[in-house]
């Protein structure tokens, strides 16, 4: 007879969560390091062109985007919750940044 795990007991759906969140992590540092230079880049402190910049922000959307729709399915609402405020902090910046550049 093969046992059969029983999703609903506390110690499979820690585990689980703690599956994802090792595989999550180099897609959280890489979204953390591009914040940073997205938050540089705003600032003026960092050389980036405008298109340097556009491109980094669509990265930044389409994996925080991608990771927010696949935690949300996998139940991780904490998770998906976490990576919608990430996604917030790294959008507003971008925004500003371009508005200063239609500004001049």
């Amino acid at each position: 007879m093969h046992s059969v795990h029983d999703s609903s007991s506390p110690k499979v759906n820690n585990e689980r969560i703690g599956h994802t969140i090792e595989r999550l992590e180099p897609g959280f540092s890489r979204l953390l390091l591009s914040s940073v230079l997205v938050l540089l880049a705003a600032r003026g402190r960092a050389p980036a062109s405008e298109r340097a910049v556009l491109a980094l922000s669509w990265y930044i959307f389409v994996i925080g985007a991608a990771m927010g729709a696949w935690m949300l399915v996998n139940s991780c609402l904490l998770l998906s919750l976490i990576v919608a405020l990430l996604f917030l902090v790294l959008v507003i910046p971008y925004v500003v940044y371009m508005q200063r550049l239609k500004n001049g």
